[in-house]
């Protein structure tokens, strides 16, 4: 049969994890198809930083209603390229994931050395590698894994087409491209698809030969979801700080005896008419700036 991306509405869905981190947005659709194609058993992510991809694994295995087991394995201590970080990062991720997904998913801090023999040879069907991207760190990563990987596995790796500061990713891309059936998008910093397994999923092996068949057609479509998921995360998160702010106004205007605005009150606004509600807080801002300049001068006649 040959591939037909209508027949996976799921790449439509609307990321839930939001984070001011966008390196991988653009990758969440494709994220959402490939857990589809591949009804993975075993799903394993090697650096989740804030959890954008990995929770993109987690919303699809559970949209789906796989009995898929996740594990997302990192120090949250940071690395060369993406700066050190403290505890806020992994606090902030368990609080969002734990909640949703801790029956069937894990986040294991640990380096990926530590955590390699907790896994049984060929035992993960979709690895993710994602960690430190010099070309010695991601090709020490690409060796110690493999073997993890089942018959029916994929591989994915980051950054593949990111060749800025000391990114070596691209150079573990050209030589391991060619040793399996595989793809690369060039969108969101570039994602190789490997194909290591010896018997892959009819449905991942009909998505291949439609990528092969037209490439740039296929890129194009899934650059423009990327775009279209980057563009809806980044309203949803500026629609959030709007709704923070109008609920500040809210309760500043209780405090002072104002009544607040119904219709202002609920975050499907902000999100719903973005441009009205910046509009409005302005408004309103003005207004108590306005209010507060009045209540100084009768203070001040007063004396």
């Amino acid at each position: 049969m040959r591939f037909n991306l209508f027949d996976h509405p799921i790449v439509a869905m609307a990321a839930d994890r939001l984070t001011g981190y966008w390196s991988w947005t653009e990758h969440v659709p494709f994220a959402f198809l490939l857990i589809d194609l591949l009804r993975p058993r075993m799903v394993v992510e090697l650096g989740t930083h804030s959890g954008t991809s990995y929770c993109a694994f987690c919303q699809a295995v559970q949209k789906l209603q796989l009995p898929t087991r996740c594990h997302a394995i990192d120090t949250w201590k940071g690395d060369p390229h993406t700066g050190l970080y403290d505890a806020a990062i992994l606090d902030a991720l368990r609080a969002y994931h734990d909640p949703r997904y801790a029956s069937f998913s894990q986040l294991l801090q640990s380096s990926f050395d530590q955590a390699v023999d907790r896994f049984a040879d060929g035992g993960i069907d979709l690895l993710h590698i994602d960690g430190l991207h010099t070309y010695e760190a991601v090709r020490h990563d690409y060796g110690q894994w493999l073997g993890k990987v089942s018959d029916a596995g994929v591989i994915l790796i980051h950054d593949t087409f990111e060749k800025r500061l000391d990114f070596g990713v691209f150079k573990l891309w050209a030589e391991v491209e060619d040793q399996f059936p595989s793809f690369q998008f060039h969108h969101g910093h570039g994602l190789g698809v490997l194909g290591v397994g010896k018997h892959l999923p009819p449905a991942f092996l009909e998505f291949l030969d439609e990528a092969r068949r037209a490439p740039e057609g296929v890129r194009e479509v899934f650059a423009a979801l990327g775009r279209a998921n980057s563009a809806w995360c980044q309203l949803r998160l500026a629609a959030g700080r709007l709704f923070d702010q109008q609920a500040g106004i809210n309760a500043y205007k209780r405090q002072i005896g104002e009544m607040a605005d119904p219709q202002w009150q609920d975050f499907s606004s902000a999100l719903s008419r973005p441009l009205a509600y910046v509009n409005y807080t302005i408004d309103q801002v003005g207004a108590l700036v306005r209010h507060a300049a009045d209540l100084a001068r009768r203070a001040g006649a007063s004396k």
